[in-house]
């Protein structure tokens, strides 16, 4: 305690410093979480990780991260430095007297101290390496052919779309492998959508036919169920007025037969 008030920091920081050592063993190890520590010197954890490093920039602490044996990690290891070096003010430690031989054994020093659970320095930790890019396979470029053409099909009607070809063709690679619909079915729905003149308005992305509606409703069932309806109205249509285009009651009328056979019959 009488070391940590030596030290010249501001308030806070030497206020943090002064739970640190009043925490501390004899020997100057401690291992408070920065939640702990942050609670007890009246701090945000942010504060307290912040001067708990700046600590040990300055050499004022050491500090370990310890490890379980089943690899997760645990509160870290502290050890107050409290040399010369690092305190200059206090004054010299007389030197002790040479141990008999029934002297009981020093204690351990800070570097010596064993610690509680298996420690590793911060640089053994594992460092994440990046997978190679893998190489696209036929379906891939197929489907990335197909969202280059529609997004440039979207261009043509909104120049200032700004999406990837990459993200329409992995949402193409999804509606083929999660949602089981082949590239005929989402072509076919996409072109739908861009000759009908409301939904070509609505539907400028394929990634739409994987969102879902504010009723929770598949975007593509919703516009499958549409195109269908829309596309046997039309076919009922066609045929209700089918007769209108026929011509055939019109035959041999510039030979005369037709009128002669009515004439015939009266």
């Amino acid at each position: 305690m009488a070391w940590a008030v030596k030290q010249d920091l501001p308030a806070a920081k030497k206020c943090l410093l002064l739970i640190v050592a009043n925490n501390a063993s004899g020997e100057g190890w401690f291992f408070h979480s920065y939640k702990q520590l942050a609670s007890d010197a009246g701090l945000s954890k942010r504060s307290a990780q912040n001067y708990m490093k700046e600590f040990e920039d300055r050499g004022l602490i050491e500090k370990k991260v310890r490890q379980r044996d089943n690899g997760s990690f645990t509160t870290n290891e502290w050890c107050l430095s409290m040399s010369p070096i690092a305190n200059a003010a206090l004054p010299p430690i007389a030197a002790p007297a040479p141990p008999s031989a029934n002297a009981a054994p020093p204690k351990a020093t800070c570097s010596a101290a064993p610690a509680p659970l298996k420690t590793i320095k911060q640089s053994d930790k594992t460092i994440k390496i990046e997978e190679p890019p893998q190489e696209l396979t036929i379906d891939d470029l197929a489907d990335l052919d197909m969202a280059e053409s529609m997004l440039k099909q979207i261009k043509i009607e909104y120049p200032s779309t700004n999406s990837k070809p990459e993200s329409w063709a992995d949402g193409i690679r999804k509606l083929r492998i999660l949602d089981n619909h082949d590239r005929s079915e989402i072509l076919g729905l996409w072109l739908w959508c861009r000759n009908d003149p409301f939904w070509s308005s609505n539907v400028r992305s394929p990634l739409k036919f994987r969102e879902r509606d504010k009723q929770g409703a598949l975007w593509w069932d919703r516009l499958s169920a549409e195109s269908s309806r829309h596309n046997t109205f039309h076919q009922e249509r066609k045929s209700t007025f089918e007769h209108l285009t026929d011509t055939s009651w019109a035959e041999g009328l510039t030979t005369g037969e037709p009128q002669q056979e009515l004439l015939e019959n009266g």
